[in-house]
């Protein structure tokens, strides 16, 4: 259960394959930014107004150029805990 002080945040993550070659897309945040150097998937907030789908469609295009041509399958959910946000995927 919530409490008063928590906030919530809704989060997308995906993980992008080439089917021909089975390599995995990761980024790795620039040195300038919050935990410089890590590998990650493209991931992002969900706007206010956006669907999941809507999001990931986003966040994929913002932070590779690429864009998402079939419907995305989304896998799972999880949350988790971080700086005292809680998110939802």
């Amino acid at each position: 259960m919530k409490n008063a002080t928590e906030k919530v945040r809704k989060t997308v993550g995906s993980v992008i394959v080439n089917q021909k070659s089975s390599e995995y897309l990761l980024l790795k945040r620039a040195d300038e930014e919050y935990l410089a150097g890590l590998w990650e998937l493209p991931s992002g907030k969900v706007e206010e107004s956006e669907s999941l789908t809507e999001a990931l469609i986003r966040e994929v295009k913002e932070e590779t150029g690429l864009t998402i041509h079939n419907k995305p399958h989304f896998i799972d959910t999880f949350e988790y805990r971080s700086q005292n946000i809680k998110h939802y995927s």
